[in-house]
């Protein structure tokens, strides 16, 4: 486009180039025969000359004004380039430093890790406490690692488990701080805790299940039924079960609970065949078998035989 532009103003100047020399030849002609002005003396001929100087310098510029436009207009072309590459720098630039806004300064990390460590220690506390029998102080001890870190969810799931299994550790009800009902409240309630920070560990949902078939009720009992179904399905789907003795033991005694459960609700048949999968699993146990196998084995046997008898 521009090189028609170009031809187009080398025409024009072209066409001034013969205008402006048939112009000077007339004047020149003009004057010769008039003898107007008169050459004789050097002064007019040197007025003459400026003359025809004068009618000339349009188009001597007439012919260099392509060549002048074009230069003009490279140069407005580079200008332009260089303002929108400027424009374009600050904006990148712009973004950048927006960019650079949104990421966590080095002091945030580091206050950061320093939580989640401060956490550990307290949860590694409350296990130590926890396997030493020092229930009620391995509550304080997880309690704390939640309240440093909200998202710890081992802590809510140990907290879940402590509180469900008070009992069986055979610690005096007067040395609780609590009774029974608000002890299944609290088990409820930080495995429900755990579930919501990490749904992908069936522990959290055999503790609520359980503590949720404890306190009781049909509606409560219904609901135990479906998050025992949870992690039962975590444990059919999970690949690793069938080569760790803990978790094909644990799925065992998903289905057996669920045998349970379903067995208070009045759904028997369901409940014939919840027991009789969890017999298969507990006899079907790889070597080398645990110690409380065969307790669970037994209970399975005895609860399908009622069920059947009835």
């Amino acid at each position: 486009m521009s090189s028609e532009k170009n031809k187009e103003i080398y025409r024009v100047g072209g066409g001034l180039f013969v205008l402006c020399w048939l112009v000077v030849i007339v004047l020149i002609i003009i004057t010769i025969i008039y003898n107007l002005p008169p050459l004789k003396s050097n002064l007019h001929f040197i007025l003459f000359l400026v003359l025809i100087g004068i009618i000339l310098l349009p188009f001597l510029k007439s012919f260099n004004v392509g060549k002048i436009f074009g230069v003009e207009l490279k140069s407005l072309n580079t200008n332009i380039e260089k303002l929108r590459d400027t424009i374009l720098n600050f904006n990148i630039n712009i973004k950048q430093e927006i960019n650079l806004l949104k990421i966590p300064s080095p002091e945030g990390q580091n206050l950061q890790l320093k939580t989640i460590e401060e956490s550990k220690k307290k949860s590694d506390l409350g296990y130590s406490l926890f396997t030493q029998k020092r229930l009620l102080e391995a509550i304080d001890a997880y309690k704390e690692s939640l309240k440093i870190d909200p998202n710890n969810w081992i802590a809510a799931m140990y907290l879940g488990f402590i509180y469900l299994s008070l009992p069986e550790y055979k610690i005096d009800e007067a040395n609780w701080g609590f009774n029974n009902a608000e002890r299944l409240f609290q088990s409820i309630y930080y495995s429900t805790y755990a579930t919501k920070i990490d749904i992908q560990h069936y522990n959290q949902f055999m503790n609520l299940a359980i503590a949720q078939k404890h306190l009781g009720g049909e509606s409560l009992v219904r609901l135990a039924l479906k998050n025992m179904e949870k992690a039962y399905r975590m444990f059919i789907t999970d690949p690793n079960v069938p080569s760790n003795p803990v978790l094909v033991l644990n799925k065992a005694k998903a289905r057996s609970f669920m045998g349970e459960f379903a067995e208070v609700i009045g759904e028997f048949e369901e409940a014939k065949r919840y027991r009789q999968e969890a017999i298969d699993i507990y006899k079907s146990f790889p070597e080398p078998k645990p110690e409380a196998l065969e307790n669970w084995l037994h209970q399975a046997e005895e609860a399908l035989d009622k069920l059947n008898a009835r």
